[in-house]
């Protein structure tokens, strides 16, 4: 019983990591959806945000922000990413560096909203790039590591 725990342990710390990966990726592929709206369709934020939370596997969060735009978007913004972060597994530096994206969005022009959807979704890629990277490097880690915790925990009550 406590190998099997200790390795529940380590495979949800894989699966953690692997969520965080994927939600990366969902989000990035949010963000170029919301840049071709805003730049071909000429879709006004909210009604973008609004087909975001349709038809994105990370819709949870545009749908949340969709849902606050009466108290503006950075507060919308802001309580959706505060109420998504833990299912989609993101550390501290992939939420300060959305945070910043509801500081910036809806605030200026079109171009300017383009230019920033631009730096997001860059910055965006090099944390998905060091999220897999963690994945690949970690996850046989953590996978044999909570086995092997919960057979020297049995050694050693034995």
């Amino acid at each position: 019983m406590i190998v099997a725990c200790s390795a529940a342990a380590g495979t949800a710390k894989v699966q953690e990591l692997k969520r965080r990966r994927d939600s990366l990726r969902e989000i990035i592929s949010a963000f170029e959806l919301l840049k071709t709206e805003i730049t071909f369709k000429k879709t006004s934020l909210p009604e973008a945000f609004e087909k975001l939370a349709k038809n994105t596997k990370s819709g949870e969060l545009f749908s949340g922000v969709c849902k606050g735009l009466d108290g503006g978007m950075e507060k919308a913004w802001e309580s959706s990413l505060k109420n998504c972060s833990r299912k989609l597994c993101l550390v501290a530096d992939d939420r300060e560096l959305l945070l910043s994206t509801g500081a910036r969005l809806g605030k200026t022009d079109t171009a300017g909203q383009l230019a920033h959807i631009d730096y997001i979704t860059e910055r965006l890629k090099a944390q998905e790039k060091s999220a897999a990277e963690e994945y690949r490097g970690q996850a046989g880690l953590y996978g044999t590591g909570g086995v092997l915790v919960g057979i020297l925990s049995v050694l050693l009550l034995i």
